[in-house]
């Protein structure tokens, strides 16, 4: 806790809640707990220590909504990335999200491992490789992306890749503790 009673992440960074946030990010996250079913996750409460930030990450989640990408192709991107990240709260984040969604290309995903259906590990490569080149992938695996995806699904891979080095950045700097519902 600090002096003015606000949690705090082991590296300063304040949990906010609806109560004791910011007045320009109240709004903000009073929408996403309602969105959220009344759970407000300690990521958001972190991004709730900055307006703009809180609300870069609003507007880029409104339009991952409308990607072509399936729920488990949404899914193994996030995951493949949060994982080359080190994000263990964003890959446990995700494990909760995607309960519902058949599991072995997920646990590969989140693993680093390769999946055994080839257009999703296509999907899995293209965006671990787009982190680990910085958006230069390897001939082979640009390739192998595109025998089964799109240019506007590769543009859609970089709009997920975006959002997840918001979240994956955010927690790796704050060490954002793992909300109990994840574990």
């Amino acid at each position: 806790m600090s002096s003015q009673g606000l949690e705090q992440t082991d590296t300063g960074f304040s949990i906010y809640t609806i109560e004791n946030a910011p007045s320009e990010t109240k709004p903000l996250l009073e929408g996403i707990k309602k969105t959220y079913g009344g759970f407000l996750p300690n990521l958001i409460a972190v991004l709730g220590g900055s307006a703009p930030l809180l609300a870069a990450n609003v507007a880029l989640f409104e339009q991952v909504e409308k990607i072509s990408l399936s729920a488990i192709e949404q899914q193994v991107v996030e995951l493949a990335i949060s994982n080359q990240n080190n994000c263990e709260y964003c890959v446990a984040g995700h494990v909760f999200l995607s309960r519902k969604l058949p599991q072995e290309p997920l646990i590969a995903a989140r693993s680093g491992k390769s999946i055994a259906e080839p257009k999703l590990e296509s999907l899995r490569s293209f965006a671990v490789e787009m982190v680990r080149t910085a958006g230069s992938p390897a001939a082979d695996v640009r390739d192998s992306f595109f025998a089964h995806y799109s240019r506007q699904q590769a543009l859609e891979v970089i709009l997920l890749l975006t959002l997840k080095t918001l979240h994956n950045y955010t927690n790796n700097l704050a060490e954002t503790p793992i909300d109990e519902i994840y574990k």
